[in-house]
């Protein structure tokens, strides 16, 4: 969620990027169909100027990214008049920002409606007043978003608003003000996600949202899809560590920094020569070409893959059972063993405070288990209460609660991918233009995968069961198990490392998907827009489009294999 800001700090941070990256719709003031298309709008100043204007409009539309609406106690409130006869208001945008009492007053006729469509309210809330004309009473109603509506609607009887499913056919169409407001609002987004990367994720996913069961925006929904997986990539936390020196990183940086460069310029001299021949056709007709070229490879790319990760998932399946056989058996063998010594040991002891500590040790060591699988829930309830009581198995305790996180965690992104990945398939396959992706979510702050975790795991059950091992507190069985252990550990390892290989690979095939999926849409739109078009400037405009897509898709990719080679600096640091 956006952050709220003020009407004058919302211009100020898109006054910079709007004249590069909005693409709008004019309409016509003489019309009684008005709509009022930006990146925010204040609805105070909007009510000021219609009146100011004496503009007579039947239908009002406002699609924005933020709507500002004031507090109506405050002198900068407004009234919008909905008393004539099919009158309709309707309020698109990601974000509603209120102030005050954040009420917006209506004075309704029965055939009247006000619709809202948004992503989130920010503020105190948003409510209206309601006075139908053919009642005295006056209703007052608040609304929220609602998850499993796109938007709500209110008409002039006094009743609650009702939930909308879809947008308005006519916005789904291309080259309305709506499929404009969108293409700008990627623009935009792509042009934050370096200085304000939770505005631009927050725009991306209302994008991804509002446009994903429409033809006319299935070019957008995966291009969208698309970049909000590369922004994922970006607040992924590293899960691998290679160990070289600072150096090595510095001057690997400092080369893709140059290649990074010399790709801009060289990519700008291109698009510029291109746009000023005087065919502005040949322009559209060598984006064609390239989305042609583009198309082929990405073919090859996914077959290619497609091996390496099945190759990869065979390994880890050979692996999980190993483990899981290991962990069932020998170690749960072991595990007895030690139970029965630990019972002969504390039978022959009278002092509570070693018994004590060696009901401890036993408790956390045997949620190794639990830890094995991934269960967080058993392993932390298993290490919980016997930390209190034994204060140098915590770090072991600490750490065996880490593993079960991680474990599960990397299982739980595994799905995730999988799921993203059909999805995408699905829409290949079936050649659609239309259909819904599933939500790619940027993973959590806390969420790490360290390798180091199993080496850590062994040394602290080395110092745990050490003392136990021989001496005089040797507990039969505790160095069988503690060995047990350590061969645990070592299966550990492998299947982690065999799960980042199937991360890998999934991430790698999802991006190649969603690349095959964008090339084929591009191509088909620019070879359609090429062909009725010829060197009109429709195909001319599309094209640059496209053009800036690839660039911003490219950079993107540049800066991820920078953030992978510094990965160790970053970690280290």
């Amino acid at each position: 969620m956006s952050n709220a800001r003020t009407y004058a700090e919302w211009q100020q941070l898109y006054a910079n990027i709007e004249h590069t990256f909005y693409l709008s719709k004019s309409t016509d003031d003489k019309t009684d169909q008005l709509t009022i298309q930006a990146m925010v709008v204040d609805l105070s100043q909007v009510a000021q100027d219609l009146q100011a204007r004496a503009v007579a409009w039947q239908t009002l539309t406002i699609i924005a990214d933020v709507i500002i609406i004031p507090d109506p106690g405050t002198p900068n409130s407004m009234v919008f008049n909905l008393s004539g006869e099919n009158r309709a208001l309707t309020l698109c945008a990601r974000s509603l920002q209120t102030t005050g009492s954040g009420g917006v007053i209506l004075s309704f006729a029965a055939d009247a409606t006000f619709t809202v469509f948004a992503d989130e309210i920010v503020g105190p809330g948003l409510s209206f007043d309601q006075t139908p004309v053919q009642k005295q009473q006056q209703y007052k109603y608040s609304i929220t978003v609602d998850p499993d509506h796109i938007g709500l609607t209110i008409d002039g009887y006094g009743q609650s608003p009702i939930g909308v499913d879809a947008l308005p056919q006519a916005w789904q169409e291309e080259g309305s003000a709506f499929y404009w407001q969108m293409e700008s609002a990627y623009n935009c987004a792509t042009a934050l996600q370096k200085s304000d990367p939770a505005l631009a994720l927050s725009i991306l996913q209302w994008v991804h949202k509002t446009t994903a069961n429409s033809a006319a925006f299935s070019t957008l929904n995966a291009t969208t899809a698309q970049l909000l997986l590369q922004l994922a990539q970006f607040n992924a936390k590293i899960t691998y560590v290679p160990l070289l020196t600072q150096r090595v990183y510095q001057e690997a940086t400092g080369a893709y920094m140059k290649a990074a460069e010399a790709f801009e310029q060289a990519f700008d001299q291109y698009t510029t020569a291109l746009t000023l021949q005087q065919n502005q056709g040949a322009y559209a007709k060598a984006m064609l070409g390239l989305y042609r070229d583009k198309t082929s490879g990405s073919d090859q790319l996914v077959a290619q893959v497609e091996e390496n990760l099945a190759d990869a998932q065979k390994t880890l399946a050979n692996n999980n059972e190993r483990l899981d056989s290991y962990r069932t058996q020998e170690l749960n063998q072991a595990l007895k063993r030690f139970e029965e010594g630990k019972y002969a040991f504390i039978e022959k002891k009278e002092d509570e405070a070693i018994i004590g500590i060696v009901t401890a040790v036993f408790t956390v060591t045997a949620s190794v288990a639990a830890m094995a699988v991934g269960d967080e829930a058993a392993a932390g309830s298993a290490v919980g209460g016997a930390v209190e009581a034994a204060t140098a198995l915590q770090k072991l305790a600490e750490l065996i609660k880490k593993i079960a996180k991680m474990i599960s965690e990397i299982t739980e992104l595994l799905e995730k991918l999988r799921a993203v990945q059909e999805a995408v398939q699905a829409l290949l396959d079936a050649q659609a233009s239309q259909g819904k992706l599933p939500t790619i979510n940027v993973p959590s702050a806390d969420q790490t995968f360290d390798n180091t975790y199993w080496e850590q795991f062994t040394i602290e059950a080395k110092s745990v069961l050490a003392e136990y091992t021989t001496g005089a507190n040797k507990i039969d069985g505790a160095n069988e198990y503690l060995t047990a252990l350590e061969i645990l550990a070592v299966y550990g390892k492998a299947t982690y490392a065999a799960q980042l290989a199937v991360v890998k690979y999934q991430q790698k095939m999802l991006q190649l998907k969603l690349d095959q999926l964008t090339n084929r849409q591009m191509q088909q739109r620019l070879d359609k827009l090429v062909q009725q078009d010829g060197a009109d400037s429709s195909a001319f405009e599309q094209a640059k489009l496209f053009c800036y897509r690839k660039l911003v898709d490219t950079k993107n990719r540049v800066i991820i294999l920078i953030n992978d080679e510094i990965a160790a600096h970053k970690y280290w640091a």
